[in-house]
């Protein structure tokens, strides 16, 4: 996704999570930490993580968000 996407700071900080474990593969507990992590850094850098938030709430049973 380009840039100007609004969800792209949020992938990019969650793929940036990944690299604390790249071995980690169809790991749920990572993909949790991903997600965490992903919205500590956008926070940080001010980046809207309320999409998210959102899809989240709307369905809980998406696993990014029971994961996280």
């Amino acid at each position: 996704m380009p840039p100007s996407h609004a969800e792209f700071y949020l992938l990019l900080a969650h793929e940036i999570g990944h690299l604390q474990r790249p071995s980690l593969v169809d790991d749920w507990e990572m993909e949790g930490f991903c997600m965490v992590f992903s919205e500590d850094l956008c926070r940080q850098q001010g980046k809207d993580w309320s999409i998210w938030e959102r899809r989240f709430r709307e369905d809980s049973k998406d696993p990014y968000a029971r994961a996280y």
